[in-house]
């Protein structure tokens, strides 16, 4: 419906608001349809604090089971620390399957389930991937809005910061530590299995991502790095993540070539003629390199022609 406001505040004697310009039928509709809205932006906001809550009670048991025995490096418990801050419960659970219990009981090392290592290895590289994707959303909005950036420029920072987090900060440390081999050379020996690992995260993750972007050009309470439901999408986003990376992490395993420190004594010590680690090569992980760039490519079209 097109008003002309001049024409239509002439008709009205003396209007002291805009809601005297139209119909009782009209406004209690408007009414209705706001008290919605203020229900679920209620409705959200008490999920969010309740998601806290549960994330403050993770970290409490976290620093406590640290504090007291548990004697993990300074590096892996940073790490923890930002795994357990970014997935609450399920970042304590993998603490405590895939890292305490092995470190507890050296024995099980060897035969510690699949699973509890593709967990561990899964949150482990996907926090890596959020902190990078938090980097590259906040570009959006620090430096160049949504609209202003070109879908390359884009596309670039969403893929580029996830692997430099992931690769330089979080897995070349950790596989140089445990293969006791120069950090450039970890880098090498892990940019195929990193490259992977994170093609199937951001299938999961840019959907979550992609919504968000588009919601945050439209709505000004969700712009910026400095709102809460930014935090919330990045969170969103790491799960999705982490479903999508998760059979892969688990493949990996079975095959013997996860890269997890299930090989670190509780003394931060770890034996070398234990330390069996295998990367991958391009001979046995072509088909999974094909598999993930074919999925993010279709992830990419579809979330880009949905933003453009």
């Amino acid at each position: 419906v097109k008003l002309n406001v001049a024409e239509e505040i002439a008709k009205t004697p003396s209007p002291t608001r805009i809601r005297d310009l139209f119909s009782q039928d009209t406004v209690g509709q408007a009414s209705k349809e706001f008290q919605a809205y203020q229900k679920k932006i209620t409705a959200w906001e008490n999920l969010l604090w309740a998601w806290l809550v549960l994330v403050a009670a993770s970290l409490v048991v976290l620093i406590w089971d640290l504090a007291h025995g548990m004697r993990a490096l300074w590096g892996m418990r940073l790490i923890w620390l930002l795994i357990v801050a970014l997935f609450g419960p399920l970042g304590l659970m993998a603490y405590l399957y895939s890292y305490r219990q092995p470190l507890r009981s050296p024995g099980l090392q060897a035969t510690m389930a699949n699973w509890k290592c593709a967990f561990g290895e899964t949150l482990f590289g996907v926090v890596g991937y959020a902190i990078g994707i938090a980097l590259a959303f906040s570009t959006f909005y620090l430096i160049l809005s949504l609209s202003e950036s070109s879908p390359l420029s884009i596309a670039a920072r969403l893929y580029g910061l996830p692997l430099v987090v992931g690769l330089l900060i979080f897995r070349a440390p950790l596989v140089a530590f445990l293969m006791g081999s120069r950090y450039w050379t970890a880098v090498g020996r892990r940019f195929l299995t990193e490259v992977i690992s994170l093609n199937f995260a951001l299938v999961g993750m840019l959907p979550v991502g992609g919504i968000s972007l588009s919601l945050c050009e439209r709505h000004l309470a969700m712009k910026g790095p400095g709102s809460a439901l930014f935090w919330g999408v990045i969170i969103l986003g790491a799960f999705a993540g982490a479903l999508t990376v998760y059979p892969f992490s688990v493949w990996l395993s079975r095959h013997g070539l996860g890269c997890w420190p299930a090989h670190l004594h509780a003394d931060g010590e770890i034996k070398r003629e234990e330390n069996t680690i295998v990367l991958p090569s391009l001979g046995n992980v072509w088909g999974g390199l094909l598999l993930s760039f074919s999925l993010l490519c279709g992830t990419i079209v579809l979330v880009f022609s949905n933003l453009f």
